[in-house]
């Protein structure tokens, strides 16, 4: 699916499409895609990018993790990537604790930050810091509503 599938006339707005949507396969439409992360690092400096979408995006793009790992380690925790059509950014303090609605406040801001500088693009939301016992979805698509109502961004509610 591409961003012209979901949105024929370039007008912005948030679209929630059904669980189970393959955020890859909408990356590959040409969708940048929200990474949720933590801001752990391992003895390498690499980032740690152990569970969900995280892991998939290290997996799929080797090198990720030490270039996100780099710019935690410099102060810069929300990321872009243009090459990968990523962007990174933080919804917890540590790997092994719940999300913060707080980080994922800051996470959304952030992107809405990004999109004013890139608005012609189209970003995919896979229900950010709602994984692992983060905050439900409910608050989180509430806030990304509000946040990123005036972009074209498809959210995703969690399997």
């Amino acid at each position: 699916m591409k961003p012209k599938d979901v949105w024929p006339d370039d007008v912005g707005g948030i679209v929630e499409l059904p669980v189970g949507t393959d955020v890859w396969e909408l990356h590959e439409g040409g969708f940048w895609v929200l990474v949720p992360t933590n801001m752990c690092r391992k003895k390498d400096g690499s980032a740690v990018m152990g569970a969900g979408l995280a892991k998939d995006a290290a997996l799929r793009y080797p090198g990720l993790a030490a270039r996100y790992g780099r710019a935690l380690g410099s102060g810069r925790p929300m990321m872009s990537f243009p090459s990968w059509r990523l962007l990174l950014g933080p919804t917890k303090d540590d790997w092994r604790l719940p999300a913060k609605m707080g980080l994922v406040e800051q996470l959304l801001d952030r992107v809405a930050e990004w999109y004013r500088a890139h608005p012609g693009e189209a970003v995919v939301v896979a229900a950010p810091g709602c994984g692992r016992g983060g905050p439900g979805y409910r608050p989180v698509r509430d806030i990304a509503s509000q946040r990123l109502a005036a972009y074209r961004v498809v959210l995703l509610p969690p399997r």
